[in-house]
């Protein structure tokens, strides 16, 4: 960093800068700002001017980032330096070198290659540097070079033509030069090249040096020797000859000194730990090329030039041997701090380039004693590197060594804390599946049985010496066997920690069990194992539990007496229990047979007046709650007794009442009535769902049947019975208590919760029909509602937040179904189905009022997706209206129009726009056609519909079936038409059909134009009513300009709709007034045409007239569709468009409302006031 910056400081003109360091720059690069990037929580002692001084945070983060950027400005410094020598290679200057020392052009020429062979390596390995130098040196220095050359052939063909052989001696001595720049010009701009083609004109076709020089490039000095010998013997006082001679000896001497300082420039740009073997293979070569000319061509250049080009590659052979010293330095370090990978790997590779530069390292001279000296100095390196090798294996041998010295058992410390053996582990880790040079796998090995043997003999060691020890010496002992886990690999920990746990657990057990047992059994006052540890003590111990039992019984009697006149009964018979077992088990060590007959008449006693006190108090149990605890006392009592038939070493016959099974029995029948009548309540509020009632029965069995002291007595006693001879209870006479109420409710009711969740939205019932949809949804609507009326019940519900979980469950449904939808991309058939039938579930659940934030949000959420996803496919085709391209985004929209209903009419909108917009685009009539025609030919059948709805086809569909009806004229029609028995005059319907069709062809032609169109001169006449719906409608026609036939366009009336409505008009009878008619017409040859006509004609003449269908929305279509005529002839409010529902409703509330007139004649004046 220093260097950097007195360069910096001393940069100028004219000054040269060093040699960059490039692996080195780039470290020191990587380093500050890793350094930067680093937050420091600590303050850093520096040296200033050998002063320690203390640089706090903030101090050195400044100081890193003033050197981070002296770092980058010395690198951009450094590559306009190098810009600047580039630069300086112009014409002008080559021009002038002609007249100045030739060899300061050479120098310079050699200074350029060099910087050239810098940059490359630069771009190649080393881009965060590069990166500093001017992104543009190498393009413009490639235009100068391109410039050099054609102003050099230029110059040179001058000079051939001017025969100044001078002038060209001097210009091809400059080409000459500048050949050693040829790897960085144009194929066609090649220095060489110019160079042969005119040095011929310099010797005048007398000697052919091409070949020499050729040699001379390509370092091929044999060829050099054997060419220029040639030469040399062919002068014989030719002076042209000679002169040619010393000018190959001249550039002879030029090119060895290039060759020698390239070879020197390669070592010097080797960095500090870098071993590129491609360059050494290529230094190899150079330095043999000099070897080479040193034996062959050394005698046609000069003394001066021998000894600079000697000294040259003396020094180039001792900088080579420089390197590999200071890498094999470095490699020492690597060994020396157990970094075994990079050993090996600079190992390898440093053998490698000592293979192939073996030979090549530093000589003093060239005597007879060279070659001894040459295997010396190789023999030196190697020597180093198998050193290198030993070291290692050394090293590895000592570490070895060093913990195979440790011991375990004498230490009070963990001995491997200071080389823990998991940082060698990390370190061979990496290197023991790898290397070659060492088997470190087996050394490792070595080290991890090593350690494992020690720590488990300490183990052993201290397991055996237990007895022996006191625990704290067992505790150190084991602290340190702990304290080497934290040394020790992760796979060593795992293996070994558990060991040293299990006989740390073991000595610990044994150490309590050996201090303690014959206190703990004396405090159990267990008989069983007393009488086991008095078998097998030793004679102080059984000392020690003789005294101890004898203490127990004394305090049993002492305890029972005043128990049973405190009338603590349980007390009491448990520590009767408990001397009847003394007395039974150890009979045949210590007599207790004295204590016990008292402690029987007693017993006896006792268990008759609790007997019958209980059933005696059982029907006012839940009214006073003194009478509820002494019945929880009594029923301890009474379950203790029976207990006494199950107790071990006791004969409970001896120890009970006679009658005591029979007690039992009463007891038992008492109890079971009392609370089976609670059950068959509860049954009933439940199945009836009557909540009310439930939480009766629920608060009056809590007091009685909770989960208390008194409950549990009473499960108690109904388990225990069957040890006094009374049978188990029959699965249908279950005991129903409080608790199993409480669960069963609660299971009830999730169950209910479970069958809601696992239901969900979307089933079976949800997919049918809207109308069972609706019945799922308001049946979960009634199960929600008493799920939330039952969850108040705190003091009953186990688990509120499972009868609340549906709405989690349910919005996580509802969660889900929307993330199914989003991640719809295709939009099939099958995907808008999906959405459909989530669509209409969350419209339902919205209906009833479930989760109704949630689901007002997806339906919104997907009211967004369908139009997104209309609006892109819209916008996708308006930004390319090409026809096949439009045609799947029509195909598209239309699917989804026709799948989600509830968005058809904002869909077919959409189309409706975008097919306008293509309208628009492609002005012409023949486009749209085109258009339909494609759409036809969709194998979905979408596109039919598209082309058979919306209005953009209606023209087309309008020519479509003016063709089809074309060939069935008004003959064909007459000859088809039937009557079902009444006469038709065919002759005179056929005359009233000629005069409308020559009426009507002349109305279209003398009114049919794009602009200025007036109808209302039209509608004065009901004969013109075909014509003004026809010309209304003419839009068709004009919209198709340039189709052929552009008058099937035309919305016209067919023979069979005119004849049809002739005949509603009873054109062709003689009848006066109007005749009923039943007309049958054909799916698709016109009806709401022939409809529509006749129905103004007549509202024409004064009538109302009423249009019905079976659908509600054919009719408002057909409404709309001749509005427009109806308004033209003014006759719109007497022509009504409905269904056959609303045209009956209609006729019948004529006279007034039936229901309400209905209702007036049925109820009486009172009767109406309630109801209404």
């Amino acid at each position: 960093i220093g260097k950097y910056e007195r360069e910096i400081d001393n940069k100028g003109v004219g000054y040269i800068f060093d040699i960059l360091n490039a692996p080195r720059a780039e470290k020191v690069l990587h380093y500050l700002k890793k350094c930067k990037e680093t937050t420091f929580s600590f303050t850093d002692i520096v040296t200033v001017n050998d002063q320690s001084v203390e640089k706090k945070q903030s101090t050195l983060r400044q100081d890193l980032a003033a050197i981070l950027c002296l770092i980058e400005r010395y690198l951009q410094c450094y590559g306009e330096f190098v810009q600047n020598q580039l630069r300086s290679l112009d014409y002008t200057e080559i021009s002038s070198a002609l007249d100045t020392d030739t060899n300061e052009f050479m120098e310079k020429v050699e200074v350029i290659v060099n910087r050239l062979y810098e940059i490359n390596k630069l771009e190649k390995n080393h881009h965060v540097i590069f990166a500093f130098f001017p992104q543009d040196m190498m393009k413009q220095f490639h235009s100068k070079l391109e410039n050099i050359w054609w102003n050099l052939s230029d110059d040179m063909m001058k000079l051939e033509k001017q025969s100044n052989l001078p002038e060209l001696k001097s210009k091809l001595f400059v080409i000459k030069t500048l050949i050693a720049l040829d790897d960085y010009t144009k194929p066609n701009c090649k220095f060489r090249d110019l160079f042969f083609k005119h040095q011929e004109a310099l010797f005048n076709n007398i000697i052919d040096t091409s070949k020499v020089f050729k040699a001379m490039d390509e370092h091929r000095y044999i060829d050099v020797a054997a060419q220029m010998f040639k030469i040399n013997q062919r002068k014989d006082g030719d002076v042209q000859v000679e002169r040619a001679f010393e000018e190959l000896k001249n550039s002879l001497s030029r090119s060895l000194r290039a060759l020698a300082k390239t070879t020197m420039m390669k070592v010097l740009t080797l960095g500090d730990n870098e071993v590129d073997l491609e360059n050494a293979i290529n230094l190899e070569a150079q330095l043999q090329a000099i070897e080479d000319a040193k034996n062959y061509v050394f005698d046609y250049v000069g003394e001066n030039t021998m000894k600079e080009i000697e000294k040259i590659e003396s020094e180039t052979k001792s900088s080579i041997e420089r390197w590999l010293f200071k890498v094999v330095a470095i490699v020492k370090a690597a060994i020396n701090c157990y970094n075994f990978e990079e050993a090996e790997e600079k190992i390898k590779l440093i053998r490698k380039f000592t293979r192939i530069l073996g030979n090549r390292f530093e000589q003093t001279s060239f005597d007879d004693n060279k070659e001894e000296k040459t295997k010396e100095e190789t023999d030196k390196i190697s020597n180093s590197i198998d050193q290198l090798e030993r070291q290692l294996q050394k090293v590895l041998e000592e570490v070895i060594e060093k913990y195979k010295k440790i011991n375990l058992k004498t230490s009070d410390f963990n001995p491997y804390a200071s080389n823990p053996p998991k940082n060698l582990y990390t370190k061979l880790e990496k290197v023991m599946h790898t290397a070659s040079t060492y088997n470190y796998k087996e050394s490792w090995d070595a080290v991890e049985e090593d350690i494992t043997q020690k720590v488990r003999e300490q183990l052993q060691e201290v397991r055996k010496q237990v007895k022996d020890l006191n625990s704290r010496e067992v505790e150190a002992r084991i602290r340190v066997c702990e304290s080497v886990l934290n040394s020790l690999p992760k796979h060593m920990q795992e293996i070994l920690k558990e060991e040293i746990k299990q006989c740390h657990d073991d000595i610990k057990c044994d150490l309590e069990h050996s201090s303690k047992e014959v206190e703990q059994v004396i405090q159990k006052k267990n008989a069983q194992e007393i009488k086991e540890l008095l078998s097998r003590s030793t004679q102080s111990q059984k000392k020690k539990i003789e005294l101890g039992v004898d203490k127990i019984v004394q305090d049993i009697v002492s305890r029972m007496d005043r128990q049973w006149t405190e009338e603590d009964t349980e007390g009491a018979l448990k520590n009767f229990v408990e001397l009847a077992c003394f007395t039974n088990t150890l009979k045949s060590e210590v007599d207790l047979g004295r204590y016990f007959s008292n402690a029987r008449n007693n017993l006896e006693n006792m268990f008759n007046k609790y007997q019958k006190n209980i059933i005696t108090n059982f029907d006012s149990l839940d009214q006073d709650t003194s009478t509820l605890k002494w019945m929880e006392k009594a029923f301890t009592f009474i379950i203790s007794c029976i207990e006494l038939k199950t107790a071990n070493g006791i004969n409970a016959n001896a120890l009970l009442p006679s009658n005591f099974n029979i007690k039992i029995k009463e007891l038992d029948d008492k109890t079971w009535d009392y609370f089976a009548s609670f059950q068959e309540r509860y049954k009933k509020s439940l199945n009836a769902t009557h909540a009310a009632e439930l939480n009766t029965v629920l608060n009056t069995l809590k007091i009685v049947g909770s989960e208390g002291p008194f409950l549990q007595k009473v499960r108690i006693f109904m388990r225990k019975k069957v040890e006094c001879g009374i049978p188990e209870d029959f699965p249908t006479r279950k005991f129903f208590q409080y608790s199993e109420m409480i669960l069963d409710l609660n299971v009830h009711l999730e169950n209910m919760v479970d069958d809601i969740t696992n239901e969900g939205i979307v089933n079976g019932k949800t997919k049918n029909s809207d109308v069972e949809r609706d019945r799922y949804f308001s049946q979960l609507r009634e199960k929600i509602d008493f799920l939330k009326q039952v969850s108040q019940w705190k003091s009953y519900i186990t688990n509120p937040q499972k009868l609340t979980s549906y709405e989690s469950a349910l919005e996580k449904e509802v969660e889900g179904l929307m993330n199914r939808i989003r991640e719809i991309t295709k939009w099939s058939r099958e995907d808008c189905s999906q959405i459909v039938q989530c669509y209409y579930c969350f419209i339902s659940m919205k209906k009833n009022g479930i989760l109704l934030g949630v689901v007002k949000s997806q339906i919104d959420a997907i009211d967004r997706m369908v139009q997104d996803r209309v609006l892109k496919l819209k916008n996708e085709a308006i930004n390319n209206l090409d026809i096949d391209h439009i045609i799947p985004h029509l195909v598209s929209m239309k699917m989804i129009s026709i799948c989600i209903f509830s968005f058809k009419e904002m869909v077919n909108k959409h189309i409706d726009d975008l097919l306008n917009i293509y309208k628009r685009q492609h002005k012409d009539g023949v486009s749209i056609s085109k258009l339909a025609l494609k759409l036809e030919k969709d194998p979905s059948g979408i596109g039919e519909t598209i082309v058979a709805e919306h209005n953009a086809f209606k023209g087309y569909n309008v020519a479509l079936f003016n063709v089809k009806t074309k060939s069935h004229g008004v003959d064909y029609v007459l000859e088809k038409i039937d009557g079902k028995g009444d006469k038709i005059m065919i002759d005179r319907l056929n005359r009233k059909y000629v005069a409308f069709e020559k009426c009507y062809k002349r109305l279209i032609e003398e009114n049919l134009r794009e602009s200025n169109l007036n109808l209302s001169i039209l509608v004065n006449n009901a004969k013109r009513s075909a014509g003004v719906w026809t010309l209304q409608n003419a839009h068709f026609y004009f919209d198709a300009k340039g189709v052929q036939d552009q008058d099937s366009y035309l919305l016209q009336p067919h023979a069979a709709q005119v004849i049809a409505i002739f005949r509603m008009l009873g054109i062709d009878e003689n009848k006066p007034g109007l005749t009923n008619n039943l007309v049958q017409i054909g799916t698709g040859e016109g009806k709401s045409v022939t409809l529509a006509v006749t129905s103004c004609v007549l509202a024409l003449l004064g009538f109302g007239v009423s249009c019905a269908s079976y659908s509600e929305y054919l009719s408002c279509r057909d409404f709309k569709s001749f509005e427009s005529l109806f308004n033209a002839f003014g006759v719109v409010d007497r022509i009504h468009y409905g269904t056959f529902n609303k045209l009956y409703e209609r006729i019948i509330n004529e006279g007034g409302d039936v229901r309400r007139l209905v209702e007036k004649l049925i109820f009486s004046d009172d009767e109406k006031k309630e109801c209404y």
